[in-house]
């Protein structure tokens, strides 16, 4: 089974080494999809790949976020369709 899932938080969003750690983590995880600042000045991160990895990602994520003392806002989606990225695109060079 495979899924997607979209993240937005102001959580790090400006910290450039986080970023390229998404990038890096969702690459062995073999997952699709991306990582960029929005027009809002949030991090929305949106991958899709199978369900396991998917659920590790996630597990990355809040395990990365509860290191991180602020509270932020944070906005998790969950979608059983998938958008057919092709790999793993960011904002950063």
């Amino acid at each position: 089974m495979t899924k997607r899932v979209r993240i937005r938080t102001k959580a790090n969003a400006a910290d450039i080494r986080y970023r390229l750690l998404v990038r890096q983590i969702t690459m062995e995880l073999g997952l699709k999809g991306y990582c960029r600042m929005n027009e809002d000045h949030q991090m929305e991160i949106e991958v899709e790949g199978r369900d396991q990895s998917v659920e590790e990602f996630l597990r990355f994520f809040h395990q990365e976020r509860s290191h991180d003392n602020k509270s932020e806002s944070i906005s998790i989606e969950i979608f059983d369709d998938l958008k057919g990225y092709k790999k793993m695109d960011t904002d950063l060079a």
